[in-house]
């Protein structure tokens, strides 16, 4: 084309390639990609798609040499990502050194820092369904963000891109069915990390995801029932980030609501009555490390838009104090009600969730991977300690499996601590103390059953407690629709218990 540049030539390129395969969209893709870098002086260039729920689901991206990015998702600045999902336009970083939140995962493994980033978002209808991000180590870029020949080259490549990646993944996916169909369902070895050892294929993702993520400066929002190993996770996600300083936990729904501010963020002396010392509060204490705050959903308004000032602003203000002091933190939040739940029913400030909401980790409930139950039972009879582990009668394992488990993990270790204190050897179904609680003892299949119903009653009406009554909430903290919640509640009035609950 006369009278034109390298980079017109490229996206005119790259336009006519539409037409064409995957093998020659992919070519043209890279061309208009290297001269996309010369014209804005990039040294890398990659474009992540994204999820429905505004996560990277997959990334492809190349360098000013013409070479393919290795794990381009962990090479691209997840911050910058989010930003431009939520102001719908290009961001500009100058200098992302200033500021760890703008690293990339592969970035912070290796030590090395990205100077300037541009960020350009691919739109799919009226919503970002990729951004294009550009960035070089040690320059700053040499052009505008709102330049629209930017635009235009983001829009294209991502228009040109999507088609061969679903392409590509669908016929990977093919490849892969046969192996993956063979070993779905339970897996062959335990998997263990920092703690957890799961025959979960559901778990054991979850865990993956932990470890990558943990090294990256991003909040992380953990999701779980009460006794799933929330906490667990958290001192996981702090022993694997590489952070010095310390981990420090508080309980949101432990903290009175008339001090919960003072807990957080300290006070000096005098600020009120009673207050004869000054108190640094948690957060300063998480200084250089990790703050842990447990049951987000029990937060109070008032402490929630003070939380928010501080993870918006960085700098923390003590009670009575004039002085605000600058903070630097990771901050891992847990939540018994999942992201949707609390954005839907308003019970977590919209604003406030969306900066927790780096990363959100679902841990499993364990009656959804009751593979575990019998290893991690025996697990916890081991290391009740005592003598020889006691065997289990076949009865027992049944048992155990047929159990709703509504305390999780937790209520499985306390039982085999009971059940070790005890000394039984072989443990029997009518040691368990669902089992004799509920009048039958040595139980045939028939009555185990009731057991199961019994435990499923006693967790929907804890389920409605928690909830304060709200059945949507109650619905979604069991995982069920609301017309399926009011038909459990519609037979147990059918056949009360033994002691009437009330909602």
């Amino acid at each position: 084309m006369k009278g034109c540049d390298g980079f017109t030539e490229g996206l005119w390129v790259l336009a006519r390639a539409l037409a064409g395969g995957a093998a020659a969209v992919r070519r043209a893709a890279a061309d208009a990609a290297a001269a996309l870098m010369r014209r804005v002086g990039a040294d890398r260039c990659v474009m992540a798609r994204l999820a429905p729920d505004g996560h990277i689901r997959d990334a492809e991206g190349w360098t000013i040499e013409g070479a393919r990015v290795r794990a381009a998702a962990s090479a691209v600045s997840h911050f910058l990502v989010r930003r431009v999902v939520q102001t719908r336009a290009p961001v500009r970083v100058e200098d992302a050194r200033r500021d760890r939140r703008w690293r990339s995962q592969s970035a912070a493994e290796n030590r090395r820092t990205e100077r300037a980033l541009l960020g350009l978002p691919v739109f799919r209808g009226d919503a970002v369904a990729a951004a294009l991000c550009l960035s070089h180590d040690t320059v700053p870029l040499r052009c505008e963000e709102d330049d629209p020949g930017l635009l235009l080259c983001a829009q294209l490549l991502g228009l040109a891109l999507a088609p061969a990646a679903r392409a590509e993944q669908y016929a990977r996916r093919c490849a892969e069915a046969a192996p993956a169909a063979a070993s779905a369902g339970t897996l062959r070895e335990a998997y263990c990390w920092r703690g957890f050892v799961t025959r979960s294929p559901a778990l054991r993702d979850v865990l993956i995801e932990a470890a990558r993520i943990a090294p990256v400066d991003l909040p992380v929002l953990i999701v779980g029932e009460d006794g799933t190993g929330k906490d667990l996770l958290a001192r996981a996600l702090h022993a694997e980030s590489g952070l010095r300083g310390p981990f420090v936990a508080a309980s949101l729904g432990a903290l009175p609501e008339t001090l919960a501010e003072v807990e957080l963020f300290g006070c000096e002396a005098g600020a009120y009555t009673g207050a004869t010392t000054a108190r640094r509060g948690l957060v300063a204490e998480a200084e250089g490390g990790t703050l842990f705050l447990d049951d987000l959903q029990d937060a109070p308004r008032g402490l929630q838009a003070a939380l928010l000032r501080v993870l918006a602003e960085g700098v923390v203000r003590p009670l009575g104090g004039a002085a605000p002091r600058a903070v630097a933190f990771r901050l891992v939040a847990a939540s018994t009600l999942g992201f949707s739940t609390l954005c839907a029913e308003h019970i977590v400030r919209e604003d406030l969730l969306y900066r927790i909401n780096g990363a959100v980790l679902a841990l499993p409930p364990l009656r959804a991977r009751r593979e575990d139950v019998p290893l991690l039972f025996r697990q916890f009879l081991e290391e009740a300690g005592g003598g020889a582990c006691p065997r289990l009668a076949p009865e027992a394992e049944a048992a155990l499996l047929l159990h709703a488990w509504p305390g999780n993990v937790r209520e499985l270790r306390n039982e085999a601590r009971r059940i070790r204190a005890l000394g039984r050897d072989p443990v029997a179904a009518e040691d368990f103390a669902w089992v004799r609680e509920s009048g039958r003892a040595r139980a045939p299949a028939s009555r185990l059953r009731d057991a199961v119903r019994e435990a499923e009653r006693a967790h929907v009406l804890r389920a409605l407690d928690l909830a304060l009554g709200n059945k949507s909430r109650a619905a979604a903290m069991l995982g069920i629709t609301r017309r399926s919640l009011y038909r459990r509640l519609e037979r147990y009035a059918a056949r009360p218990p033994e002691e009437p609950a009330a909602e």
